[in-house]
């Protein structure tokens, strides 16, 4: 009972909360969650964002598109805001999701130098294409995710590049966002 009460003040669903239990590392099951940032209460610019979630680790992110998709990654990397420094996830235990469909994305071990990078303009993953979220992202609507880049699925069969691939996520290749969620998870 008291987990239900815990996710329904973070806007996780109890199914949600079980579907992510299974793809974090097993050191982190059943974990706890704190809010570091939620985006309609704290704001949509980076530097708000960076102001809740710099130097952070056990980073989870959810992100709930303008047509209402939900997707994000998680990552262990102690998050660092600088000009175009790519973080390398040496563990490769960093991985994007879909929510709606229930699929996890595990990061290559051949882009694990290329895992995030994070600035006051934009936020990458795997290469910059598996997600880029641009600073302002509810009203810029440049934002993409370009699935099976950087992170991969083995039961996909889709192309990089292609346009299933560019719309795996959210349905659109470009998109605004609605939310922004960001969690650091423990044991």
């Amino acid at each position: 009972m008291d987990i239900v009460l815990i996710l329904s003040e973070l806007s996780f669903s109890f199914d949600e909360y079980l579907l992510l239990n299974e793809w974090v590392p097993s050191n982190f099951k059943n974990f706890s969650i704190k809010a570091l940032h939620l985006a309609s209460k704290d704001g949509f610019s980076f530097s708000s964002l960076k102001a809740n979630v710099e130097g952070k680790t056990q980073n989870l992110v959810i992100f709930t598109s303008e047509n209402g998709k939900r997707f994000g990654f998680y990552t262990p990397l102690s998050l660092s805001f600088t000009n175009r420094t790519w973080l390398t996830d040496l563990s490769l235990t960093s991985f994007t999701f879909s929510i709606d469909k229930k699929m996890k994305f595990k990061l290559k071990e051949e882009d694990k130098t290329k895992c995030l990078c994070i600035n006051d303009n934009h936020l990458m993953l795997g290469t910059g294409n598996d997600i880029h979220i641009y600073d302002n992202s509810n009203i810029s609507n440049k934002n993409y995710c370009y699935t099976q880049s950087g992170f991969i699925a083995e039961n996909v069969s889709f192309q990089t590049g292609s346009e299933e691939a560019r719309k795996f996520m959210t349905e659109m290749e470009s998109f605004k966002l609605k939310e922004i969620e960001w969690y650091q998870i423990s044991i």
